[in-house]
């Protein structure tokens, strides 16, 4: 009888640690798997470091002459484009100053999109994920739980967790989430020099990269996304007043 028990005990000590065994196995797997390659996570980081280089401008409304303005959609804005020649495609309009030898001058776009943070854990087609990625975060409950409101706050969640460490005991979940994040920040964000935080009368914020300035309103769940190519041509101070005099029709969204 003793000895049928010791045969049970140790079947049970065996099954248990194969069970376990099994299991830390398949944790080592996902931690392999769900992970970002050395080559690719340096970029990210670089990528990265753009987005921690701040500075502020403060957004203060004033009202702008009604024929010194022009319409895309339901948003109004200063015309800084004279003499240029415009262009309208399905999702969004640009206009283009050539010289004498048809050489880009300048160049400037408008478009009305999502912002970067309502892409997490929606399959919308714009950004190819698997289907392992997306069921490990849903976009709301992210949001949620991670108290993020706006882009801003985005990048600021990315910045902070970039170099969070994962181990066997850490949840399965967390593991995928965090890796499907970092994913899909390093295929969606742009590369920037720098970040310009917009406080005051309009939420936003400017990516400045090189000769570019992309202004980024954030309005009504939307991103109002203002291309400016040249800065030469679009200074500091006419990107200013373009930004303090922008209007943007609240009821038509």
């Amino acid at each position: 009888m003793k000895k049928k028990k010791l045969v049970i005990t140790i079947a049970v000590i065996i099954g248990i640690l194969a069970i376990v065994g099994i299991y830390f196995g398949y944790k080592s797997f996902l931690l392999s798997f769900h992970q970002l390659p050395d080559d690719s996570k340096q970029e990210y980081q670089n990528l990265l470091s753009g987005y921690e280089k701040r500075d502020t401008l403060e957004v203060k409304h004033s009202e702008a002459l009604s024929e010194g303005m022009l319409t895309y959609k339901n948003v109004q804005f200063q015309n800084v484009v004279e003499g240029f020649e415009k262009t309208e495609e399905d999702d969004y309009v640009s206009y283009k100053l050539l010289d004498s030898s048809g050489n880009y001058q300048a160049y400037f776009t408008v478009s009305i999109t999502e912002p970067f943070l309502d892409h997490v854990g929606k399959d919308d087609g714009t950004f190819v994920m698997g289907k392992d990625e997306l069921d490990a975060v849903e976009s709301d409950d992210f949001t949620k739980r991670k108290g993020l409101k706006n882009d801003v706050d985005f990048f600021d969640y990315l910045i902070e967790h970039q170099n969070d460490k994962h181990d066997l005991f850490t949840p399965v979940k967390t593991i995928k989430e965090d890796h499907y994040v970092q994913l899909l920040s390093y295929i969606m964000l742009p590369s920037v020099d720098s970040v310009t935080v917009l406080e005051g009368d309009l939420e936003g914020y400017i990516l400045n990269n090189g000769d570019m300035k992309e202004v980024n309103i954030l309005e009504g769940g939307k991103r109002y996304v203002f291309s400016f190519i040249r800065l030469d041509y679009f200074t500091d101070d006419v990107i200013r007043e373009f930004i303090n005099t922008l209007v943007i029709d609240k009821s038509v969204q």
